[in-house]
């Protein structure tokens, strides 16, 4: 099944029609800008509502969705989402469930040797007075940010660098 100028879901199964239990089934998307997809896909967040979607460079993303439309996880996630010129983020993993936000495991390396092109300048504007913006270049930081609950959450094997400065280490709350 194709969705226009979003993705495509691969055949699956559901083992309950009608009540929509036992999903499972592929979905991929590529296109020009995160920020469309969200808005053809016409999907909300309240907690963000204020917060536009920034216009990103292009993208892609796939994985397999399971459970019920109540309680929808992804495994086998893979995105790549590209700014302006050399500028990209990584994402692989799993979420738990996507409603509440749970069990989630994303690996993430987000690089680029002109850091501020990873979205455009108008939505660079959107949060912020250009003008006031500057980072060093290069910039990259990876990780592993592991949410077991939206209260319970921590990033292992984090490393950043921004120039010649260097952050390792672990995040978690106490």
């Amino acid at each position: 099944y194709k969705l226009k100028g979003v993705g495509s879901v691969q055949p699956g199964k559901i083992a309950d029609l009608l009540s929509f239990d036992g999903l499972d089934f592929m979905v991929a998307a590529r296109g020009g800008s995160f920020g469309t997809l969200v808005e053809k896909l016409g999907l909300r967040f309240p907690d963000l509502d204020t917060v536009p979607i920034p216009l990103t460079g292009a993208y892609s993303v796939s994985g397999r969705a399971q459970g019920s439309l109540s309680s929808m996880g992804f495994d086998g996630i893979e995105a790549h989402l590209s700014g302006d010129g050399d500028t990209s983020l990584d994402l692989g993993g799993k979420i738990g469930s996507l409603w509440p936000f749970s069990g989630a495991t994303l690996d993430f390396d987000l690089r680029s040797e002109k850091p501020g092109t990873m979205v455009s300048q108008a939505a660079l504007a959107r949060w912020f007075d250009p003008s006031s913006v500057s980072l060093p270049a290069p910039l990259g930081v990876a990780g592993r940010f592991e949410m077991a609950s939206p209260q319970r959450f921590s990033v292992s094997d984090f490393s950043a660098h921004m120039g010649n400065s260097q952050l390792r280490g672990a995040i978690a709350p106490s």
